[in-house]
């Protein structure tokens, strides 16, 4: 969806690096209905979603890849979005 920017155009993905953080959550708002902080969490577990399915890593370096500083925090927050802790979700996986 694109949006008209304050220069009058409408904004390309190309240009959302060079825009504010004020405006770019403004344009993640309008365009997806949610706030900056919020995109963001949810893009980083969806990262770390992928890299579960994946395998190959531990559950704690997946973590402190996609920025979680500690263990307890990211389980939570994996639960929060997917209803299963990361270990559960891992297996699940391999289960199909």
């Amino acid at each position: 969806m694109a949006k008209a920017g304050r220069y009058g155009g409408t904004y390309a993905h190309r240009d959302i690096a060079s825009i504010g953080r004020d405006e770019l959550s403004q344009y993640i708002h309008q365009a997806l209905g949610t706030n900056l902080v919020a995109w963001v969490s949810e893009q980083r577990l969806l990262y770390s979603a992928s890299q579960l399915e994946q395998g190959g890593r531990k559950i704690s370096e997946i973590a402190a890849v996609c920025d979680y500083n500690d263990l307890p925090t990211f389980t939570r927050a994996f639960k929060r979005q997917f209803g299963m802790a990361p270990s559960e979700y891992r297996k699940q996986g391999k289960d199909v």
